[in-house]
């Protein structure tokens, strides 16, 4: 539920997408298990909905929103094994444009 707009994925929505029925979550997990019950379609991050078998549909639409991602440790925290793990997961994994400073 975003009604003033606040997230970019509302907006992308509102001027990208006329849906002819809506539902209405608060909770990323509730849009999640819908578009998994094949309730209909929502944006989620390929990071969640790949994993999970859903596929992206073939769409005249311009992509989603992308977003940010910091991932932020304490310098003594950068050779720690589950760091360091972590670290190269998302830097494999995230959007094309990655730093692993």
């Amino acid at each position: 539920a975003d009604p003033d707009g606040r997230f970019e994925e509302t907006r992308w929505i509102q001027q990208h997408a006329r849906p002819t029925r809506t539902l209405t979550v608060s909770l990323w997990n509730a849009l999640f298990a819908g578009v998994k019950a094949g309730l209909g379609a929502g944006l989620l991050s390929p990071l969640v909905a790949e994993p999970a078998g859903l596929v992206r549909p073939v769409a005249v639409h311009p992509p989603g929103p992308r977003h940010t991602v910091f991932m932020v440790y304490h310098r003594a925290m950068r050779d720690v094994p589950r760091v360091a793990a972590f670290r190269r997961w998302l830097v494999e994994h995230a959007a094309p444009v990655v730093s692993a400073g």
